[in-house]
């Protein structure tokens, strides 16, 4: 695991970097709506006026006040915002074209942990919650490259990157107090394209009845899977990802593109590979 300060990470690992212009509109707006000064003159979130260790209510309630907040950053832009969604993890953002309200790892974009308290034990349980909840996406889902996530230990906020060349952690930065950074932090998260925020445009998640399936795109030409043949859960997400299927030649990726089976159904063995040096992965 590398670790960076969080403005290298702004810099070189979030989906896109927003213009000057972009953040400056949006924290005018999150500055009317989400900021209030306090008894003692000072500038804060009206969903955080105090420390999340000092407020009394259950964590998830503490921390409920940052929807409230996505949804500020992601109004300002809601055709270009990729949409918030809760999860089974304490968070998370997911492509807007998701409509499920039981959702599942695959859906995810962006995952979340959080713990009002910043004792070392808390510390370290957040963070493998969240390597946990990473380490299932990469592996579960074909259609990843690599994925981000999230932890707040009360105050600290720490952003994450992962693919299978390496992961990085950025240095945590003060979210009750760091509001720019917030705002620039999270534009990229909701407005990057689903592309820009780890999924393979050439990897296409399909539902045949209640299976879950994958039409995997090479050039003009589309392919089903129809079993596994080799797909190994490794122990870390480091590494190189080999899958081998299957498939089946089908007409595209619509629902009834994919029920029109063509090459007279003959099967064939498709395998990929993900490397991060690719831009989109490498298939034979």
């Amino acid at each position: 695991m590398l670790r960076c300060p969080v403005d290298v990470f702004l810099k070189h690992y979030v989906p896109f970097e927003p213009s000057p212009e972009s953040i400056d509109e949006v924290y005018a707006v999150v500055h009317e709506k989400c900021l209030v000064k306090t008894q003692t003159s000072e500038t804060a979130w009206k969903a955080f006026t105090c420390a999340p260790s000092s407020d009394k209510r259950r964590e998830e309630e503490v921390f409920l006040g940052l929807q409230t907040i996505l949804r500020v950053i992601e109004d300002v832009n809601p055709t270009q915002a990729a949409g918030l969604g809760t999860f089974k993890w304490d968070g998370c953002i997911q492509p807007s074209n998701v409509t499920s309200s039981d959702l599942i790892p695959a859906e995810a974009a962006v995952v979340a942990e959080f713990k009002k308290s910043s004792a070392r034990s808390e510390v370290i349980q957040n963070r493998k919650q969240l390597v946990s909840a990473a380490s299932q996406i990469m592996h579960d889902d074909p259609r990843r490259m690599f994925t981000y996530g999230v932890t707040i230990e009360d105050q600290q906020m720490s952003l994450w990157y992962f693919d299978c060349s390496h992961s990085v952690k950025s240095d945590p930065f003060d979210f009750t107090q760091d509001f720019k950074t917030f705002v620039r932090v999270f534009v990229s998260f909701l407005w990057a394209t689903e592309h820009e925020i780890g999924f393979d445009p050439t990897v296409h998640r399909v539902k045949l009845g209640e299976e879950i399936r994958y039409v995997y795109q090479v050039e003009q030409k589309f392919f089903l899977t129809q079993s596994t043949i080799h797909n190994p859960r490794l122990l870390s997400i480091s590494g190189r990802t080999t899958r081998v299927w299957e498939v089946v030649q089908v007409a595209g990726t619509t629902p009834s593109q994919v029920q029109e089976i063509m090459n007279n159904g003959k099967t064939a063995s498709y395998t990929r590979q993900y490397l991060r040096s690719l831009e989109a992965g490498s298939a034979t």
